[in-house]
Formats: structure tokens, C-alpha cells, sequence
């Protein structure tokens, strides 16, 4: 099972994974230890099978908004958009770049672009490794 450490800024952090549903959806619960205040966040990963979509769903204690990300896994990065559910300037583009280091660690680094993706903004860091 794929427990999260979490580095949100200032914030450390574990989370528990429940069982997949039908082994193409999972979710996490993740509740940081530390930080400047304590983050939570409610996490939902999924797979289209026909076409291999990755989707991740995410909300945590800091904003209260859902944000849903999309993308394909290339090699050990998957590069997740969020997906517009609000209007925003087509400039704005908001990515969380997954890098899987092994089977037993990842990451995930949330990334703000103002200019269509030129230029990024590094919003927070997400450590996961395999406890048990």
C-alpha cells in the first residue's frame, strides 16, 4: 500500500489509501502532522481503460475547492492539467507533474504557469513511499 508523505510547504505529513474500486479507482485521505496550519486533503485517482486516461481528483483544507486533473503516464512522468470548472484566463495553466522514482516511491509537484506553460511557479511538493 502507497502511503503519502507530504512537504506542502512548510507541512509533513501521512495519509491512508483505501482498496481500489473495481482496480481502476483509489482513494486517499491524507492529514498533515505539522505545518503552519495543518493541511488535509481528500484525494481520488482513476483509470479509463480504453484509453488509458489518468485522472486525479483532489481537495485539501487550505482552499476547500475541488481541482480535477487529467493526463497519460510517458515513461516514469505523468504530467496532470487541471481541467477548467470555473472561467479563468487562457493563460493560466495549473499542472501537477507526477514523476514515479520506483515501484515503491513518487512524486507529485504542483505547478502554476501565467503564460500558456513557458514559465512555472512551483505551489507545493507531495512525497509518497510504501510503508507496508
Amino acid at each position: 500500500m502507497l502511503l503519502p508523505v507530504i512537504a506542502l510547504i512548510s507541512a509533513i505529513g501521512a495519509g491512508r489509501r483505501s482498496p481500489p474500486i473495481c482496480k481502476r479507482v483509489s482513494c486517499a485521505r491524507v492529514v498533515a502532522v505539522a505545518g503552519s496550519p495543518p493541511h488535509e486533503a481528500l484525494v481520488v485517482w482513476g483509470v479509463n481503460g480504453p484509453d488509458s486516461t489518468i485522472q486525479r481528483v483532489f481537495t485539501h483544507s487550505q482552499h476547500g475547492h475541488f481541482g480535477i486533473y487529467q493526463g497519460r503516464r510517458a515513461g516514469s512522468e505523468i504530467a496532470l492539467r487541471q481541467m477548467s470548472l470555473a472561467p479563468q484566463p487562457d493563460s493560466v495553466v495549473v499542472e501537477n507533474l507526477a514523476v514515479i522514482r520506483d515501484r515503491d516511491h513518487f512524486t507529485i509537484t504542483s505547478r502554476l504557469s501565467n503564460d500558456r506553460g513557458r514559465t512555472w511557479q512551483a505551489l507545493s511538493r507531495w512525497e509518497y513511499r510504501r510503508t507496508s
